[in-house]
């Protein structure tokens, strides 16, 4: 004790601070985690997706949709350029 004031031990002076910073770094890797879990998923949905895409063509059979091609109106200049692609080809 220096003129009447009593000091605090060091010991106490340092926990609170300690505390502070382990608070902030479990704050920060579970945001990071967060983070990195939505990365995974969107990465996962975007892969199903495009698997999806691809096989799509492989499962289509217009006969079982009800989509008679014959009864698309496609104008007459249309089937010219078509037509006219396709010879050229």
């Amino acid at each position: 004790m220096m003129n009447n004031v009593p000091q605090k031990p060091s010991a106490q002076n340092g926990i609170g601070p300690v505390i502070g910073s382990i608070i902030v770094i479990v704050v920060v890797i579970a945001g990071g985690l967060y983070f990195w879990g939505n990365k995974i998923a969107k990465d996962r949905q975007a892969e199903e997706i495009q698997n999806q895409a691809m096989s799509a063509p492989q499962d289509m059979d217009l006969s079982e949709s009800g989509i008679d091609i014959n009864q698309l109106s496609i104008p007459e200049e249309d089937l010219e350029k078509l037509e006219a692609e396709i010879q050229n080809f």
